[in-house]
């Protein structure tokens, strides 16, 4: 599946114990409850801009796995986040 990236300024929001989200997917979005509004939802990933390039790689990297086992495959959020962090990590 083909994904539309967008670059924002600001941090995509906080879980609750005061994690900022560099990365977020439409899937991710609805089962945490935070705002996705975009005109193609499902194909958007959104990615904090000021990052690195390796880490911007490697948070879409994970937020495509992570859409994908959450679309897919039916996986909720923390088994799919899990997995694509481990996708992540193969990264260096």
């Amino acid at each position: 599946m083909k994904y539309r990236i967008e670059y924002v300024k600001k941090p995509i929001g906080k879980d609750g114990k005061g994690n900022v989200y560099v990365g977020m997917n439409a899937q991710a979005a609805r089962e945490l409850h935070v705002p996705f509004n975009h005109k193609k939802p499902t194909h958007t990933i959104v990615v904090y801009k000021n990052q690195s390039k390796t880490e911007r790689l490697k948070t879409i990297l994970h937020e495509k796995v992570e859409e994908k086992n959450m679309r897919v495959n039916g996986y909720h959020y923390r088994h799919a986040h899990r997995i694509a962090t481990k996708a992540e990590r193969s990264i260096k």
